[in-house]
């Protein structure tokens, strides 16, 4: 999944979250949704990392 895919369905979540919850409740939300995409980059990070050490090694 691309990054851009990812911000799309945060920001479309979000809107879904306008129409049901309070603001307190939205806020809680995005924080939780926030925390999901940083483990994704997290994630995304350490891929590319062992990658460019395969090929600075020649795997």
């Amino acid at each position: 999944m691309s990054m851009a895919e990812i911000l799309g369905m945060l920001n479309e979540k979000v809107k879904e979250d306008d129409n049901k919850h309070s603001p307190w409740t939205r806020m809680v939300l995005e924080k939780d949704l926030l925390k999901k995409l940083r483990t994704v980059i997290v994630i995304e990070y350490a891929k590319n990392m062992r990658q460019k050490k395969r090929r600075e090694h020649g795997k």
